[in-house]
């Protein structure tokens, strides 16, 4: 049981379903599954981290938003801290557009890798509790779980944080449409389409 407000998100596992295709999709772009065991990434560790950098969504490609993890509807991604990002010049920290944009597209990923529909997916609503400022000079991290998928709403959550996961920058509560592109083979997963 997590601390009151705090979420507590399970390791990213691969269901079986379409585990194969998304497995060979993440494992071809470098996208490390976590496993029992293996740590949680912070703003120290994330710098020996690679991950895939998001380059489908311009502004993700943007802010060198990057995947450290992905599967059965988890998502781990971090952005490198850069001064270009600096909302207030005085302290260093970064503009709160930068913590919405990464959990915004963390909750996307974390409901492509539950629902396998990729590319196919519109955010209805994101809501965003900024706990405390980011410190400056660290990069920022985010996990989502998609933790609910009904016929045409997903439901997300997610944190955005440095060094601590229990110690969040800012929280968020997500709906997800499913099935928003309507054209010829929008709603199959990618084992259909081959």
């Amino acid at each position: 049981m997590a601390p009151h407000g705090q979420i507590q998100m399970p390791r990213a596992t691969v269901r079986t379903d379409y585990a194969s295709a998304t497995r060979l999709r993440l494992a071809k772009a470098g996208v490390i599954l976590y496993r029992n065991g293996m740590s949680e990434p912070t703003s120290d560790t994330v710098s020996e981290i690679d991950g895939h950098l998001v380059t489908d969504v311009p502004h993700a490609a943007a802010i060198g938003m990057r995947v450290i993890s992905a599967g059965d509807g988890d998502a781990v991604c971090f952005v490198p801290y850069d001064p270009r990002f600096v909302g207030n010049p005085e302290t260093g920290v970064v503009h709160g557009g930068l913590v919405t944009t990464l959990l915004d597209n963390t909750c996307g990923i974390a409901v492509t890798s539950k629902t396998g529909l990729h590319g196919q997916i519109a955010t209805l609503d994101l809501r965003i509790d900024y706990m405390k400022p980011a410190d400056a000079g660290k990069s920022i991290l985010a996990r989502a779980e998609c933790f609910k998928v009904t016929r045409n709403i997903a439901f997300v959550r997610g944190i955005a944080y440095q060094s601590d996961p229990t110690d969040p920058v800012a929280t968020c509560a997500a709906t997800f449409m499913i099935g928003a592109k309507s054209g010829k083979g929008s709603n199959l997963t990618p084992a259909e389409t081959a």
